[in-house]
């Protein structure tokens, strides 16, 4: 009888065990899932990868973990990833239809619209909840193939029917960019902020186009809200010493830059701002060897080879300096 009863306990001491480790298990699924979707929230998908890794370990066959690992593959443009995980997402008895979806995406995405083009009615017309999600793959696929009539038909109605979205404006606001149309950029990033605050990159890429507009004080309260959120990113620390340096604070631009470079020491926009300021102090010794790395990187940079040119020059490198001054001419002329 004390046997029985003492393999009784074992047994149930084991059942216990069990069911804290898989309590325990959910509960990390669970939590990583919550964090993973605030990562994607915020297009961070590098750090939803990182998430949803710690869910697969705690959980490696769970089926929403795969699909959601997926989807961030497909945003990362790792299309074997996503291939692999999809496939684990079906063995785990997921949803077949939302997988069928996810792959349609991904052939948008990529521009295959001959792959997609037969299933884009049904798409549209019965997204379920990946509705967003369609539509940026279908307008990254027309922009992708120049169809841009098309492309601008679907975020009109991505707009309309997920007002809270800020994606359909960055889409449309990238595609302003590479189209030339700079203050239509600005007016489309803008927007996507005034509903997403937190969407650094797009800040960034913001505060990027008014540099390029020569509006250096609203780029510099761009870059600075940008810093608040990510203190020591290199290429903000760069891109807010640069706008320094266009509004006159060249010894405060000197300092970001330096800690743009102390964060990322092959950094070339912050190499080449550095060489810069040292060319106009007249030191241009220290300038050389930063702008000589700033023009093999950047070699097509008017700005960046007179400045070489102009380092060489002051150097005594006479005969190289006016092979640059030369070519120098030779683009203008182009």
């Amino acid at each position: 009888m004390r046997r029985r009863q003492r393999v009784y306990v074992i047994v149930s001491v084991v059942a216990m065990a069990a069911g804290v480790f898989l309590l325990g298990s959910r509960a990390v699924v669970e939590w990583s899932h919550w964090q993973a979707h605030s990562a994607m929230t915020q297009r961070s998908f590098e750090k939803a990868v990182e998430h949803l890794l710690r869910a697969e370990k705690a959980a490696p066959n769970d089926a929403d973990t795969q699909f959601r690992l997926a989807r961030c593959h497909r945003m990362l443009g790792n299309f074997a990833e996503m291939m692999r995980c999809l496939k684990q997402a079906r063995s785990g008895g997921f949803d077949a239809e939302r997988l069928r979806r996810e792959q349609l995406m991904a052939f948008a995405q990529t521009g295959d619209m001959r792959r997609v083009t037969p299933w884009l009615p049904e798409l549209l017309s019965n997204p379920g909840e990946d509705g967003s999600e369609i539509c940026e793959a279908v307008v990254s696929g027309y922009f992708v193939t120049w169809q841009i009539s098309k492309a601008m038909s679907i975020i009109d109605a991505w707009k309309r029917d997920y007002p809270e979205d800020a994606q359909p404006h960055v889409s449309l606001a990238r595609y302003y960019v590479q189209s030339g149309n700079l203050p239509g950029a600005v007016e489309a990033f803008e927007t996507a902020l005034e509903l997403q605050p937190m969407r650094v990159k797009v800040r960034a890429e913001l505060a990027t186009i008014l540099q390029q507009l020569h509006r250096y004080v609203e780029s510099k309260s761009q870059y600075l809200q940008c810093l608040e959120i990510v203190p020591d990113d290199a290429e903000f620390l760069s891109g807010y010493a640069s706008c320094l340096l266009e509004t006159g604070d060249s010894d405060a631009a000197r300092a970001y830059a330096n800690r743009a470079l102390a964060a990322s020491p092959e950094l070339i926009p912050a190499l080449y701002l550095v060489g810069k300021l040292d060319l106009s102090m007249g030191d241009s010794e220290a300038a050389l060897p930063r702008l000589e790395q700033a023009f093999k990187a950047m070699p097509y940079s008017p700005e960046i080879r007179y400045n070489y040119a102009s380092a060489l020059r002051n150097t005594g490198r006479m005969e190289e300096a006016q092979r640059h001054f030369d070519g120098l001419e030779k683009q203008q002329q182009e």
